[in-house]
């Protein structure tokens, strides 16, 4: 260990334990302590190093139970579970250990006690924390970690009232503080915590109770950054909330300290004349479309309106933003007039909507607005419309859906406009639909994409960057060429056949290309013609035909190779005009059949570092008689070769130790007999661990109360089932400050059955992030776990739309249900089945809830697919954030407030878009049945064909479904 070869070290305290293994000495418990140290405990790399360097100390509990460093061992083995973010499972090992008899007298209780409490904060049980560091204080006041926990028992009283406050529990909050401040009066968080107070009053818009809160706050500690910055609320509280610009002015010019920029600045902007505009949204044909406008210091406005062509203006300018831009001084406005600020106040932000009617009456349009004062002006863009649009593209190809978001129909007939910067690249209408959908290959040297829908007045736009997208890469062409079987004598006949499969081109493709952009669909090209040439080893053409491909695009050839075809690799090459090419082959050698052979019998393939591998090796001829008094020489891995001597039957009985190999290696036994010059290599595999654990659930995201199904398997080192006893946890993920967290939320027993697999059901009622962890213990004591995360979304969960789909693999005519779950009001959905590219479209309606969407898997679909739905809603609410204090002192490193904008327009989210990803199989289902001449089925009860019989084979071909189908087949018998 000293010179830095944990392995190595491992490997001398393993072979040393094994020595001794009945006579326990100090050295051999000094060995079986620190081989968790050459597992990098208590800080390990990884969890499966958590997992040996745990099962190590385990094994050493065992067997050394009264030696010294017990309490040591739980504590690495806790320390090493923290470092990996372990917390639950931490705090089971130090509750096992304090709660052990030889706990009382450890020297290691006092640690033990303190890593558990901080455990325990970690996992938010803050008086679980706190009522052990009380004890360890009450315990240990010598430790040299008592002041220490004195602090965190202050820290943690704080953080248990904080989390309070998190969490919007404002009353459990205050009284949590206010007897924090009685027990600890002089401690340095006392200012911030009077500033919380404040803080909470004004979230709860109780506002002169949170400017008394930071009164006394700042009389209390005037030098304070806390005491300064409360006096800096006080003065934004009167001019955002109150709306007292007078009492603000008077309170910004009392602040000093660090917040006196923020203040110096807050006065220049009370005095100053300042005007903005905005149009919050897309107003509809029943309503006044408003612009937002704030003022301060401004009496009256200015308005002036005029009209906008959109189409016009897209088509030179190829999108509609940059309105604000226009020059429009020199143009006579459509329509002009005054409007007076309500409810003047000097000093005082105001805000107001104006109303602005679109010039003739009209319901449905574009306007430029220009507002000016006597000293200021700004344009913005005003639109009236009921009609939306939801844009998909590729580099290749666009669709746009219309929707009349007053009915929530399709608008068909609706005019689109596609560009990009140098200008329109398509006009087209939406069908019936909605929908217009269209290869467009210039999107393939395009940066972005415009779209501008209109009709009967009523327009959309949207823009969607390019950037980095590449163009979508389709399905190629492919072929597969063969044989009857791969290796031939020369002299015999050789039968070939091919399969070949076109990609399907799209429209604007010329047919000369051999590798479409983006297909999505193989197809059989009857008809075809190729030319087939056989190639020898020396690249000598020996045979070439021409072939044309029937109706499932295949193709038969047989031939006779001649008998000087001399050995090697022989290839099959197939072009046609347009340079496709595909390659097969096959080889010829000289046979030469050993009469004698070499097998290794062993009763396994896998084994553990410490276990001998024993068997036996047998020589034989292929008739089965044993060859006796035979030399054979063997030799595992990097060991000496060894020699022996076959007995009357043949045999020869094999043994190795594996104490000399490292813990984890592949061995190769060669096996040789020099009279013949022949040999045979059989592999074993060393492992670390008994078994491997798998853990899967359907899907990523559910709902709350949901009851949904895992699938646990366990499989050994070499691949196969077996049978665990297992627990499966559930864990809640935490957080403190930037620190996660879990929590344990509930655990049961599982056992894996014979096949290596169990299906436990779960259910989990609240919303969060959470863990799966399943947990078991191999038969040398390592601790074995897999683990996944998944979520729970409730609905304060900002995702609104999901697929639920417990099953991503479809077959071919399957009629499958795909589960969409809809969080809001009901509406029109726009589902997509992309590939390459849009492969289909349909529009379904969303109830609020679990919704169906039906899917008739077609060969279309196939392989693959990504269901995309998407829903826009008829946003009109909007809300203006509160403004709150925006300048804050960064205490311990953490802002611990969130950083509001004031004044800030918040428009509900109108655009709701998900994907999943899906598999499609188109499975052949072929099964044979053979008939002996005389009535007699060749089956179970038949052992032989007599010579010169014939067998009549029947073979049927089906769909994944069952159904019968038409389909071309190779069939050869095999000796």
């Amino acid at each position: 260990m000293d010179s830095g070869k944990p392995a190595e070290a491992r490997r001398v305290w393993e072979d040393l334990l094994a020595q001794y293994e009945d006579r326990p000495t100090a050295e051999t418990a000094t060995a079986a302590f620190r081989l968790a140290e050459t597992r990098g405990m208590p800080n390990p790399a990884s969890d499966e190093e958590l997992s040996l360097g745990i099962a190590a100390l385990r094994r050493f509990l065992e067997k050394f139970p009264r030696d010294e460093r017990v309490g040591q061992a739980y504590l690495i083995m806790a320390r090493g579970n923290v470092a990996r973010q372990r917390w639950n499972d931490a705090a089971s090992i130090l509750n096992e250990f304090l709660s052990d008899a030889r706990a009382e007298k450890a020297k290691e209780r006092a640690d033990a006690m303190y890593l558990l409490a901080e455990v325990y904060r970690q996992q938010q049980r803050f008086q679980d924390a706190i009522e052990l560091w009380r004890k360890f204080v009450q315990e240990f006041p010598t430790h040299p970690s008592w002041n220490d926990a004195q602090m965190q028992i202050i820290e943690t009283e704080f953080a248990a009232a904080y989390e309070k406050f998190i969490h919007e529990e404002y009353d459990a909050a205050h009284q949590a503080w206010e007897t924090f401040l009685q027990l600890h009066p002089l401690d340095s968080r006392a200012p911030k915590i009077l500033y919380l107070f404040g803080e909470m009053n004004a979230r709860q818009k109780k506002w002169d109770a949170a400017i008394n809160d930071w009164r006394r706050l700042n009389e209390k500690y005037p030098d304070d950054p806390w005491g300064q910055q409360a006096q800096l609320a006080i003065a934004q509280t009167y001019e955002t909330q109150l709306h007292d610009a007078e009492k603000a002015l008077e309170e910004y010019r009392k602040v000093r300290g660090p917040a006196a920029p923020a203040a110096a600045a807050a006065i220049a902007r009370l005095t100053a004349k300042t005007m903005s505009v905005e149009t919050p949204r897309v107003y509809r044909s029943d309503e006044t479309p408003k612009i937002r406008l704030l003022t301060r210091n401004i009496e009256k406005v200015s308005v002036a309106v005029y009209r906008l062509d959109p189409e016009a203006y897209f088509r030179k300018m190829h999108t509609l933003t940059g309105v604000e831009q226009l020059d429009v001084a020199l143009i006579d406005p459509d329509t002009t007039f005054e409007f007076t600020i309500p409810d003047y106040q000097p000093f005082v932000e105001l805000e107001s909507f104006v109303p602005i009617e679109l010039p003739g009456d009209t319901k449905a349009g574009a306007a430029a607005v220009t507002i000016s004062s006597t000293t200021q002006e700004a344009t913005t863009l005003v639109l009236q419309s009921d009609l939306d649009v939801i844009v998909k593209c590729s580099r290749e190809e666009v669709l746009v859906f219309g929707q009349n978001m007053i009915t929530g129909k399709p608008w068909a007939d609706a005019r689109i406009l596609v560009a990009n910067k140098d200008g329109v690249l398509q006009e087209a209408k939406t069908d019936k639909d909605g929908v217009f959908h269209t290869l467009l290959p210039a999107l393939r040297q395009s940066e972005d994409i415009q779209v501008l829908a209109m009709a009967d007045g009523h327009l959309a736009s949207n823009a969607m960057s390019l950037e980095g997208l590449q163009p979508a890469q389709g399905l190629a062409d492919k072929g597969l060429i063969y044989t009857d079987r791969p290796v031939y004598r020369a002299g015999q006949i050789v039968n070939v056949r091919g399969m070949i499969r076109f990609a399907k081109r799209g429209k604007d493709e010329p047919a000369g290309m051999a590798a479409p952009v983006s297909a999505d669909e193989l197809i059989a090209p009857e008809g075809h013609a190729f030319t087939l040439h056989v190639i020898d080893p020396e690249n000598r053409i020996l045979r070439q035909i021409d072939v044309v491909l029937d109706r499932f695009g295949c193709f038969h050839d047989q031939f006779l190779l001649p008998q000087e075809a001399g050995p090697g690799d022989y290839r099959l090459v197939l072009t046609d005009p347009a340079n496709r090419t595909f390659q097969g082959g096959f080889r010829v050698e000289v046979f030469h059949i050993e009469p004698v052979q070499i097998t290794v019998d062993v009763p396994r393939r896998v084994y553990y570092r410490g276990e001998k591998i024993e068997g036996t090796i047998r020589l034989e001829y292929i008739f089965g008689t044993p060859l006796a008094e035979k030399l054979i020489r063997y030799q595992l891995a990097d060991q000496p070769v060894q020699t022996a001597v076959t007995d009357a039957e043949g045999k020869v009985p094999f043994a190795f130790e594996t104490r000399d190999f490292l813990e984890s290696a592949v061995l190769p036994l060669v096996v040789s007999l020099p009279d013949r010059n022949i040999s045979v290599t059989e592999t074993f595999v060393l492992a670390t661990k008994g078994f491997a654990i798998d853990l899967t659930t359907p899907r990523r995201v559910y709902l709350p109360g949901e009851s949904f199904e895992t699938t646990i398997s366990t499989r050994d080192a070499a691949g196969q089932p077996v049978a665990q006893k297992l627990t499966l946890k559930v864990l809640k993920r935490t957080r403190i400050g930037r620190l996660m967290g879990e929590v344990a939320v509930a655990e049961q027993a599982v056992e894996t059955d014979h096949t290596g697999t169990a299906k436990p059901v779960l259910h989990i009622d609240e919303g969060g992030e959470y863990i799966l962890r399943v947990e078991g213990m191999d038969r040398f004591e390592h601790p074995i776990w897999a683990q996944t995360d998944i979520k729970v979304s409730d609905e304060k969960d900002a995702d609104r739309l999901l697929i639920l789909a417990d099953q991503h693999t479809l077959r071919v005519g399957d009629e499958a249900k795909i589960r969409v779950y809809w969080k809001d009001e009901p509406a029109l959905a726009l589902v997509c089945f992309q590939g390459a590219r849009i492969l289909d479209y349909r529009l379904v309606p969303l109830k609020t809830g679990a919704n169906e969407i039906a899917v008739s898997v077609s060969s279309q679909l196939a392989p693959q697919f990504e269901l995309s739905v998407a829903v826009m809603r008829d946003v009109r609410e909007i809300t203006a954030r509160e403004r709150t204090p925006v300048l804050r002192p960064v205490i311990d490193g953490v802002d611990d407030f969130d950083q509001e904008l004031a004044g800030r327009i918040e428009v509900p989210r109108r655009f709701f878009d998900v994907m999943a990803p899906f598999s499609v199989e188109r499975d052949l289902n072929l099964s044979l049945e053979g008939k002996i001449s005389g009535g007699k089925k060749a089956g179970a009860n038949v052992e032989v064909v007599p010579p010169g019989g014939e067998l009549e084979v029947t073979v049927t071909t089906t769909d994944a479904q069952g159904k019968p189908v038409p389909a071309q087949l190779s069939l050869a018998m095999v000796e």
